[in-house]
């Protein structure tokens, strides 16, 4: 690998730091569906350094914190500010980023559900919609509307009714967070 590296004149000294390797991407091989592909970065030639590497993450997990930041504010209305959905992220740590990902699991559990009936065109959007939730936290209009109307069937059967009940306020608190946290666990007593 060395040699194709210095051959091509990539890594240290050459005219690209680095060379990627790309494959495929399929976002469906849990549950063994392999008709959608994409592509996603698989490897980097040479390693990165560490000090490369970890500057490029913590910069994506920068990235990821602004778009949750940013997600939140809009979806509050006008509520909360950016400066008061970073103090609350802040504040209710782990606990809350838990009961957040609650919600957007509801969300990409809909999602999937609705994938399944799907074909072409219909299929592709909802994918769209699944890697802009996972990715930027984006929910439009009408996936609100999907995940509320999917949500009581997908909680019926496997889930009791304070379940129901907690997973309902998270998907409230991920759509549209309020000033008050009655019931948001990080932000308040148990």
């Amino acid at each position: 690998m060395s040699v194709t590296a210095t051959l091509l004149r990539i890594g240290t000294g050459g005219p690209y730091a680095f060379a990627e390797t790309w494959g495929p991407r399929h976002p469906d091989s849990w549950a063994h569906d392999w008709t959608q592909e994409g592509r996603s970065l698989t490897d980097r030639h040479p390693d990165e350094p560490y000090a490369e590497s970890s500057v490029r993450l913590n910069a994506q997990r920068r990235a990821k914190e602004d778009w949750l930041v940013a997600a939140l504010t809009e979806r509050s209305r006008g509520v909360l500010t950016a400066e008061q959905v970073a103090e609350r992220l802040q504040a209710g740590g782990q606990r809350y980023r838990d009961f957040l990902t609650i919600g957007s699991a509801a969300i990409a559990r809909a999602l999937n559900g609705a994938r399944r009936n799907e074909e072409d065109a219909g299929r592709l959007r909802l994918r769209e919609a699944l890697d802009a939730l996972e990715d930027r936290h984006e929910v439009p209009d009408w996936v609100i509307e999907l995940t509320r109307a999917r949500l009581d069937d997908d909680l019926v059967a496997r889930a009791t009714s304070a379940e129901r009940d907690y997973v309902r306020r998270a998907l409230a608190e991920y759509l549209a967070p309020r000033a008050e946290t009655d019931g948001v666990p990080g932000l308040t007593e148990d």
